[in-house]
């Protein structure tokens, strides 16, 4: 599986996966002598190697699992099982439609605005010499409320050939 360098008769020349999982279990012992060059020390190191790139390989792979199960949870999260096909901004309105028909989504998204309102706002210059131009101070401020003027226009206008080819498309 791996070779080690060194010398060619002090050392095993193949190594078979018993070898492998036996010097991947058999743990390091002591270090190596410092003759150095024998066969227990290329068996040492050998067991350190292939103990080594074990432990680099579970790392890896745990790391990969916890992207995997992060990712999987993401997804869940995201997930919309809901019905509603449209909906509105629920801070402004609120207002959905479970399907594709255009009665339903014209009978929900055609209502006039809940409030509307003119905002009237007096600001005069500044004049600040080392600022440059384009300061302005708010002199006063108000709002009207428009919403009691708004009426619904029920009638249609009359259809043009037009009109009825593109409503019969939909």
């Amino acid at each position: 599986i791996f070779t080690l360098m060194g010398d060619a008769d002090q050392r095993p020349q193949e190594s078979s996966w018993i070898d492998f999982f036996v010097d991947l279990g058999g743990g390091t012992g002591a270090g190596p002598t410092a003759s150095g060059g024998t066969v227990l020390d290329y068996a040492l190191l050998r067991r350190m190697m292939y103990q080594d790139q074990v432990l680099v390989w579970l790392l890896i792979l745990t790391y990969m699992g916890y992207l995997f199960f992060s990712a999987s949870v993401e997804y869940h999260q995201a997930k919309n099982t809901t019905s509603v096909t449209y909906y509105t901004e629920p801070r402004f309105a609120c207002s959905t439609v479970d399907g594709h028909e255009l009665g339903s989504f014209v009978l929900a998204f055609n209502q006039p605005p809940e409030v509307v309102q003119l905002q009237v706002t007096g600001m005069t210059q500044v004049d600040v010499g080392w600022l440059g131009q384009g300061i302005y101070r708010t002199e006063f401020s108000f709002a009207l409320d428009l919403s009691p003027w708004l009426v619904r226009d029920d009638r249609s206008p009359p259809p043009s050939s037009r009109d009825e080819a593109r409503t019969e498309d939909v």
